[in-house]
């Protein structure tokens, strides 16, 4: 009979064991697909609310940016305007407010700050061979310091050291060298302030001096001396003098007079157009949620959302007495006129949904209203407490109600469906690394099979070869 080894020696493991490995990673991937499909299912749910809520969350900011825009046309930034503006200019003071109006400015005299200069000399940075005690004093009786020159000192070491002191002693004084025509140097000491009030004193002792310095005043301190509206006046710098919530520059001087003229007008076609864009805002915020509920069902952020804006933008009170947004002309839209939007439902079927919540504005009712009491409009939209587009931004702010609704650290929706997709890639991440860790594992458990049945195979091959050399196995016995 033929031999019992020459069937295992002929024997194709290769393709054997390869085969078996095959099934069983097929086995495996087949768990892993089904514990991924339904995460991928949930992950796809998941994607869509959040693309729903970003979208929400965009519109909310277009609107809250365009009712920022409304109410700072409330309050329009005034021209101010000079009738000499070599004379006088002037701008607003942030913060405060302007009335309109012409006023009427004659200068006499502008501030000037002191200055001391000594003589001339030929370099700036040759020694002076000078011994001058240089004494620098703030007012009649402030603070003060002395600079005492050596013999190797020059203009630009005095300058320096003139400077140090006076930082060091926390004055208003400046030093440096000037050239007042070509080969001609001189020391200049003044006040870093204009007016009397920061005027100096430089007092040059040139006793025994080989080379006196010849410090001597070149211009005394002087106060900005004016009228304004017939005021007198008296500053000690020239520029950004408050008044009435101007910051006046003083440029000329002489008795010269010059009028500053404030003006700014009601923008009602600025303001009407700028409702409008309120008004379109909340009407893309309203379709868009209407949407987004018929195609995900019943979202509890959403349908938050949208009843507190209504609130606002659907008119409750309809007496007439301008303190309501339908005194201003707005009004909810009839069904009948809204136009209804496909959008596929949850279960897939296709459907035309009309959206709730639409409202309308009759520009002609604000434009007349605008013209009639201006101010009363201004009230009603933008009080800082009680004014309807105020509140809104309350609401729309961080920390406010619907702000909270999809931000809030621990219920915010947008919030929650992020953490929860982060879960979800989390449990995605774990099968898919244990999926990897099985496979790994299985091809180096049948890899090290296939070396042992090689080897197995190697020995009966070469059993059969030496049995079949003796003569056995070649017939039967």
């Amino acid at each position: 009979m033929s031999s019992s080894y020459t069937w295992f020696g002929s024997l194709d493991i290769t393709s054997y064991v390869q085969q078996q490995q095959q099934n069983e990673l097929s086995v495996l991937s087949t768990i892993a697909t089904n514990q991924l499909n339904p995460l991928l299912a949930v992950q796809k749910s998941l994607t869509a609310q959040s693309t729903h809520y970003a979208n929400v969350d965009n519109l909310l900011a277009s609107l809250n940016s365009d009712i920022t825009s409304l109410k700072n046309l409330f309050n329009p930034t005034p021209t101010i305007s000079s009738s000499n503006p070599n004379l006088v200019t002037a701008t607003q003071i942030s913060g405060q407010s302007l009335n309109n109006g012409t006023h009427t400015l004659i200068v006499n005299t502008l501030a000037k700050a002191t200055t001391y200069a000594s003589g001339n000399f030929s370099s700036s940075s040759s020694a002076l061979n000078s011994t001058d005690s240089i004494k620098v004093q703030m007012g009649a009786s402030g603070p003060s310091f002395t600079v005492n020159a050596s013999s190797t000192d020059t203009l630009q070491t005095l300058a320096n050291a003139i400077n140090s002191q006076a930082s060091s002693n926390n004055m208003g004084v400046s030093a440096s060298v000037v050239s007042p025509s070509s080969g001609n140097y001189e020391l200049v000491i003044n006040s870093t302030q204009t007016g009397t009030a920061n005027a100096i004193t430089v007092t040059d002792t040139t006793t025994g001096s080989p080379t006196p310095l010849n410090i001597a005043s070149t211009q005394s301190a002087q106060d900005a001396t004016f009228t304004y509206d017939g005021i007198n006046m008296t500053q000690s710098s020239n520029s950004n003098i408050a008044i009435g919530g101007l910051n006046v520059n003083l440029l000329g001087a002489g008795g010269q007079s010059a009028s500053l003229t404030v003006s700014s007008s009601s923008p009602i076609g600025s303001v009407v157009t700028a409702m409008q864009t309120v008004v379109a805002d909340y009407n893309n915020l309203m379709t868009e949620l209407s949407k987004d509920q018929a195609t995900e069902g019943s979202d509890t952020a959403l349908s938050n959302i949208q009843t507190a804006l209504q609130n606002y933008f659907i008119p409750q009170v309809k007496n007439g007495s301008g303190n309501d947004l339908y005194s201003l002309g707005v009004s909810e839209q009839d069904d009948a006129t809204i136009t209804k939007i496909p959008v596929t439902l949850a279960n897939g079927d296709s459907a035309l949904v009309s959206p709730s919540g639409l409202v309308s504005l009759n520009t002609t009712t604000l434009t007349n209203m605008l013209s009639s009491n201006y101010a009363g409009v201004q009230d009603t939209l933008t009080n800082a407490t009680t004014g309807i587009m105020t509140q809104v931004q309350s609401m729309l702010n961080a920390g406010g109600a619907v702000y909270n609704d999809l931000h809030d650290p621990s219920f915010g929706a947008e919030i929650v469906v992020q953490k929860q997709l982060t879960a979800n890639t989390t449990q995605q991440t774990k099968i898919q690394t244990d999926f990897s860790n099985q496979q790994a594992a299985l091809k180096l458990q049948y890899g090290s099979l296939l070396y042992s049945l090689e080897q197995m195979q190697t020995q009966s091959q070469a059993l059969s070869q030496e049995m079949a050399g003796i003569g056995i196995g070649s017939t039967g016995h």
